[in-house]
């Protein structure tokens, strides 16, 4: 549980998204789109499901489309965001959110 605070970041082809996982159960995220320039910030709480190792975000943006890229809507509020918490290789590695297929987010 103790690795999953910190900052992770995901590359997409037209932008970045950085999201801070806090102690204190908030998270702050921010994606910056290359075309424009502009960056979109966002917060709110999470939660930590020990039985699943998921991590629920809530008032998080919906930004991957599934394609390695940001969705055009992204800034429009989905509700929450849920991911797994893997390491990078199995059981070692740097720790990430999502997984491979679905896109991720690597720590810093």
């Amino acid at each position: 549980m103790s690795d999953v605070y910190g900052d992770y970041v995901a590359k997409y082809h037209s932008g970045t998204e950085r999201v801070t996982i806090a102690k204190d159960g908030t998270f702050k995220q921010s994606v910056r789109v290359d075309a424009s320039g502009a960056t979109v910030e966002n917060s709110g709480t999470w939660i930590w499901d020990a039985h699943a190792e998921r991590i629920a975000l809530f008032g998080c943006l919906g930004v991957n489309d599934g394609r390695g890229d940001i969705r055009p809507d992204f800034a429009t509020l989905r509700g929450g965001c849920n991911w797994s918490v893997e390491r990078k290789w199995w059981l070692f590695g740097a720790v990430q959110l999502g997984s491979d297929e679905s896109g991720l987010l690597e720590k810093q």
